[in-house]
C-alpha cells in the first residue's frame, strides 16, 4: 500500500473521533507498513478568498495534525500532516488524495440521527462517491445515554 490519508477535524464530536480514527490508520499503516497523511481542511468562506489568512482556523488545524502526529509517532508509524484551504471540503479531500495517490482513505463519520434515519454527512458522501481510492468509514459508539430512535 502506497499512502494512507486521513481527514481529521470535521466530526461534531471532536478529538475523541478524530483519536480513534488515527489509531485505526496507524493500526492499518502498520500492517501494510504504508505511511499516513493526516490532512485538516479548513472551509472558506465565499466571501473570503481562497487563500485568506485565518489565523483561528489554522492554529485549530495545527493542533489536530500535531495530536494525530504524536500519536502516529507513539505507534511507531511514520505519518506527515497537511492543511488545505478550500471551499468545499469533500473535493478538497478527493484531490488531496489523488496529488499523493493514496490507496485509502479512513475517514470519521458522525451520522445524524435526530431525523429518525441515518444521514453520514455530506463530506463522507461525497468521499466515498468520488474518491479514486478504497475508503473506510469509521463511526463512533452512539452515546449510552441517546439511544437510536426506533423504526415504525
Amino acid at each position: 500500500m502506497a499512502a494512507i490519508l486521513v481527514p481529521l477535524g470535521g466530526a461534531l464530536t471532536g478529538t475523541a473521533q478524530d483519536d480513534e480514527v488515527v489509531r485505526l490508520a496507524c493500526t492499518l499503516a502498520r500492517q501494510s507498513k504504508a505511511p499516513v497523511c493526516f490532512l485538516h481542511v479548513i472551509q472558506v468562506p465565499r466571501t473570503l478568498p481562497v487563500d485568506a489568512e485565518l489565523p483561528a482556523q489554522t492554529h485549530r488545524g495545527d493542533e489536530i495534525l500535531l495530536r494525530a502526529e504524536t500519536e502516529a509517532q507513539r505507534l511507531g508509524v511514520p505519518s506527515e500532516t497537511a492543511l488545505a484551504q478550500a471551499r468545499e471540503i469533500g473535493p478538497a479531500i478527493v484531490n488531496e488524495a489523488v496529488d499523493r495517490g493514496a490507496d485509502l482513505i479512513v475517514i470519521a463519520i458522525d451520522p445524524d440521527r435526530r431525523s429518525g434515519t441515518f444521514h453520514i454527512g455530506q463530506i463522507a458522501s461525497y468521499v466515498m462517491e468520488h474518491a479514486p481510492c478504497a475508503v473506510i468509514a469509521h463511526r463512533m459508539p452512539f452515546a449510552a445515554e441517546s439511544p437510536p430512535p426506533r423504526g415504525r
